[in-house]
């Protein structure tokens, strides 16, 4: 997803599944939730969701 255009839709798809998966995101006001990537040395960017102002760095899989 980080290597893609963000026009192309696949970070909403994931929020909207996201939300779909956690019910109690569904809920939340608009713009609650956020998704974004944080530049890592050497070459990485870590994926970052966060929910009412806390940011949750997702785990590399």
């Amino acid at each position: 997803m980080l290597q893609r255009p963000l026009m192309d839709g696949v970070p909403d798809a994931f929020l909207r599944k996201m939300q779909a998966d956690v019910p109690v995101l569904g809920v939340l006001p608009a713009g609650s939730v956020n998704l974004y990537a944080v530049p890592s040395p050497p070459d990485r960017l870590d994926l970052v969701v966060e929910v009412f102002g806390q940011a949750i760095t997702v785990p590399e899989v």
